[in-house]
């Protein structure tokens, strides 16, 4: 298992995400990552991205008050990342664990901390400061349905790779069932592998205000 270091923390941390790992594949790192084709009808497609578009600005609404979520960063096919967190309005919670590493991070509107093995809070610096799971989701470059079943909508998303972190723009597999974001999925490489970086999302079950230092 690897071991936790900064960058890979912060090259995984700008998103979370989990769905089936062969909607999503590898390009090269001057090319955008690609996901399931998109119909290539001009005036269908359009529509779709538009629906697309839509659907997912209303499923990011739905946890505008919090959330809790699971990750993990799969590294040749071994669990390199786990995360687990929760938001609570603008305030975030989340352990982060790489082999026998494990790091808390605190993060709120006036500062960040962060502490390993239950020790003491200590500040963030600016330059090492990460973002809550869904903030890079809500500005995609584009974003279409790619596939739909009763309730359930499947959408291709391409974000920028600034809003990752990484070297190039990413293809995101977004999964909203019944109007709720419920997972995400992209590969991409840390420290020279192939990484499989995944989440799910779920409704708060502790709304419980996160106390900082």
């Amino acid at each position: 298992m690897t071991d936790l270091s900064t960058h890979s923390v912060r090259s995984y941390l700008a998103i979370l995400l989990i769905v089936a790992l062969s909607t999503t594949s590898c390009s090269t790192a001057d090319e955008p990552l690609t996901a399931r084709p998109t119909p290539t009808i001009a005036a269908e497609s359009e529509g779709r991205s538009e629906a697309g578009s839509s659907i997912l600005g209303a499923a990011l609404g739905r946890y505008e008050s919090g959330y809790e979520f699971t990750s993990d960063v799969v590294v040749e096919e071994a669990t390199a990342i786990s995360v687990e967190g929760r938001q609570v309005g603008t305030a975030s919670h989340m352990t982060i664990q790489s082999g026998d590493g494990i790091i808390e991070y605190l993060i709120a509107d006036q500062a960040q901390w962060f502490r390993t093995d239950s020790g003491t809070w200590d500040f963030v610096t600016d330059d090492a400061e990460i973002g809550s799971p869904l903030d890079p989701l809500s500005a995609p470059t584009s974003v279409s349905i790619a596939d739909e079943y009763d309730t359930t909508f499947e959408l291709n998303a391409i974000y920028p790779a600034s809003a990752f972190n990484v070297a190039a723009d990413l293809a995101v597999i977004l999964v909203i069932d019944v109007g709720q974001l419920i997972s995400a999925t992209y590969v991409t490489n840390v420290d020279g592998a192939e990484a499989t970086v995944s989440t799910t999302f779920r409704e708060l079950t502790d709304d419980t205000p996160i106390a900082v230092p």
